[in-house]
């Protein structure tokens, strides 16, 4: 009978000690981390210390963030052409300040892309850069941009509004035709050229 109220004595003071263990435990306050440059990406050199996004490679982000630096060191100054053509689950995308130039076709079609973030450092978005991407609402083109190619935007049917920077001086032939969405676009004097059908179809534009 004492070693069975012993063991129970014994039994109840590491309950006792571990229920005060558990107690004294702080939370969890590891912060959440800052989301990084998606892996996977191809690129090819320049041979300069520069490169080119090629692709989405083995990157399965469906918010791709890319990088400024390559993993192999190069510093990333462009997006190919047709890098991410036809791309399916490409959510969003954000395209760093070092970026000098968005290639022809570059997303073309990528139909479930929603957001873009384009850094300040982008001078160029090229033709039908983001032609026929229907989900596409929300995109700030940067200060630094010059000149937006021909059909970059065409066909971007759930884009409602934009707002052409100052630094843009020319904007390419049907660059919004068919953004059917497109109610209003804010146009700096500072563009010299706007080539033929720019517009042309976009058919709820009330404000320009």
């Amino acid at each position: 009978m004492k070693k069975v109220l012993l063991f129970a004595s014994i039994l109840m003071v590491l309950v006792v000690f571990f229920a005060a263990c558990n107690h004294n435990t702080p939370p969890d306050e590891t912060e959440p981390t800052e989301p990084t440059e998606s892996i996977g990406l191809e690129f090819v050199s320049n041979g300069d210390g520069t490169c080119v996004v090629k692709g989405r490679g083995t990157c399965k982000d469906v918010n791709v963030r890319i990088p400024a630096i390559s993993p192999t060191g190069d510093r990333v100054t462009s997006i190919g052409k047709d890098a991410f053509y036809y791309e399916f689950r490409l959510f969003s995308i954000e395209i760093p300040g070092s970026v000098a130039s968005i290639g022809e076709d570059a997303f073309a079609n990528c139909q479930d892309l929603i957001t873009v973030v384009i850094s300040d450092g982008v001078t160029t978005i090229g033709s039908s850069a983001f032609k026929d991407c229907s989900s596409l609402s929300t995109i700030v083109i940067p200060d630094s941009v010059t000149s937006i190619g021909s059909s970059a935007f065409k066909d971007c049917s759930s884009l409602s509004t934009i707002v052409i920077p100052d630094s843009v001086t020319s904007i390419g032939s049907e660059a919004f035709s068919g953004c059917s969405s497109l109610s209003a676009i804010d146009i700096s004097d500072s563009v010299t050229s706007i080539d033929r059908a720019t517009f042309s179809g976009c058919s709820s534009l009330s404000t320009i």
